[in-house]
């Protein structure tokens, strides 16, 4: 069974696996809640001595409950390999200290980093004082990095999911770009859905941070330079764009 780096997983075997889930145990009793979504909640925790975060999908109860356990893995385990191929591709992606796959549940780095959308706020919010365009230096530069980044994940025949400025950080040290949030990711190279991802983050933007129309072009100049079909993709986005306008129109 291949083994997530650093540890291994839940449903492995041997002293080191025996070791991080009682290090698992022991943590749990003090770990902190800080988000919940649809899906899963996160918490804040101390595991083998280090800072983290644990992702853990918890039940649905309108679900049998073994269809509700297998819909749970199977999610927990696309998540990891998404996490994992990223890393392999070269981008940044939190580190993966330990799976439970019983539990449904992720334990990874904890990132000194802010969001995308809080950074782009405090761009936004810094321009509105001044006066002055939001469209800088330090903006065009992280756009392009978003830009290669999208890029970098089509091209590994990866489709995100949930595109969104949320699921992107930066590193408050090396300024680096993380890729997070892989619950919806998918493997496909599919020309239609590596539009569609590309379609969620524009509206995401329109959204989001409605100033910054031009923000995105930057984006989707940077993965039309990187991207390998992007000719085909950026066609496409076309369409979805055109039947997203029309689905809006008839409500």
């Amino acid at each position: 069974e291949e083994k997530e780096e650093e540890t291994g997983t839940g449903t492995g075997t041997g002293t080191a696996t025996a070791t991080a889930y009682d290090g698992l145990l022991g943590a749990l009793s003090k770990a902190n809640l800080i988000a919940q979504g649809a899906e899963a909640r996160i918490y804040c925790l101390e595991f083998m001595g280090r800072r983290a975060l644990m992702k853990e999908r918890f039940a649905k109860k309108y679900r049998h409950p073994d269809l509700d356990q297998k819909i749970r893995y199977r999610r927990t385990m696309a998540e990891v390999r998404a996490i994992s191929k990223c890393r392999k591709l070269g981008l940044d992606a939190p580190v993966i200290l330990y799976v439970d796959y019983i539990r449904s549940a992720i334990v990874m780095e904890e990132i000194n980093a802010q969001t995308v959308r809080d950074v782009l706020f405090n761009m936004e919010e810094k321009a509105k004082e001044k006066n002055e365009s939001i469209v800088t230096e330090e903006a065009i530069d992280l756009m392009k990095n978003l830009g290669k980044a999208i890029a970098a994940i089509h091209n590994g025949g990866m489709v995100h999911g949930d595109l969104t400025t949320s699921n992107f950080l930066l590193r408050n040290d090396t300024k680096t770009l993380v890729v997070i949030d892989f619950g919806l990711s998918y493997v496909s190279r599919l020309v239609e859905d590596l539009a569609v991802d590309l379609y969620v983050l524009e509206r995401a933007f329109i959204s989001t941070h409605p100033r910054s129309e031009t923000l995105f072009k930057k984006v989707l100049n940077a993965y039309n330079q990187n991207m390998k079909i992007s000719s085909r993709v950026l066609t496409k986005l076309k369409d979805v764009r055109a039947r997203g306008r029309k689905r809006d129109m008839v409500g």
